[in-house]
């Protein structure tokens, strides 16, 4: 939930985005489907709803919203920002890690982990990943960031250490 301060009044925003999607990095191909809805509280009736198609394709995006096709051309240099492995391993090291408990699930042991991501290594991961090809030189992220509170509920399979489900909770604020 946002709350946005607008001369002088407040008003907040519930936002809810949902995106499933398959990444192949070696082969640099990508595809997602995002949907979003964004509501005053207590006003449905001024519910924004948005959903997108995203492609990555032979080094392009191609992102379809409302209908239409927008492609954009990723750079070499985009790939390269996408070590994840190294990324995650710095971000974990740096961040509040805690063992809730375990379960059992389908026969199968799993540990429940909630993960809160540092704000400013988040923010700086963010900015390599999109910098390299979007400019982002006019967001200010850190200060995005440092409004951000992020959760991240984890279920590792206890046997194979892998996540196998995940559930992520964003709550901000955001100044006009």
């Amino acid at each position: 939930m946002s709350s946005l301060t607008r001369y002088g009044s407040s008003i907040q925003v519930r936002a809810l985005t949902f995106g499933v999607g398959v990444f192949n990095l070696t082969g640099r191909a990508a595809k997602m489907v995002i949907a979003s809805i964004s509501q005053p509280m207590d006003q449905e009736e001024n519910a924004i709803a948005a959903a997108a198609d995203v492609y990555i394709l032979s080094g392009a995006i191609y992102i379809r919203a409302d209908g239409s096709w927008t492609p954009l051309t990723l750079l070499e240099c985009t790939w390269r920002s996408q070590d994840q492995l190294a990324q995650s391993v710095e971000l974990t090291n740096e961040s509040y890690v805690k063992l809730l408990g375990n379960t059992r699930a389908g026969g199968r042991g799993y540990y429940i982990v909630v993960f809160i991501p540092n704000s400013s290594i988040l923010s700086a991961s963010v900015r390599r990943q999109l910098g390299s090809s979007l400019s982002v030189s006019p967001l200010n992220l850190s200060a995005f960031f440092n409004n951000v509170q992020l959760f991240y509920t984890l279920r590792i399979n206890m046997s194979k250490l892998l996540s196998e489900q995940g559930y992520a909770q964003m709550n901000t604020v955001i100044n006009p």
